[in-house]
């Protein structure tokens, strides 16, 4: 499961990463018309961020009359 949600981060950032570099008008490792190097940065930050965002643990809450 978690590699999917990897793929996800990883193809929003790269597609992101694209649309944001032609919008800008940057042009750092173009292929074609595809801007590589600016798809790439994009990809590795969302990934970065998914990664962080998915370290998250959710505790169950305690109900009100137990102690431990």
């Amino acid at each position: 499961m978690r590699f999917g949600l990897y793929l996800v981060f990883a193809w929003t950032g790269f597609w992101g990463g694209h649309w944001l570099g032609n919008l800008i008008g940057w042009e750092f490792i173009k292929v074609g018309q595809l801007n590589l190097g600016t798809a790439t940065i994009g990809s590795i930050i969302v990934m970065g961020i998914g990664y962080w965002l998915s370290l998250v643990q959710v505790e169950p809450e305690r109900k009100a009359g137990k102690k431990l």
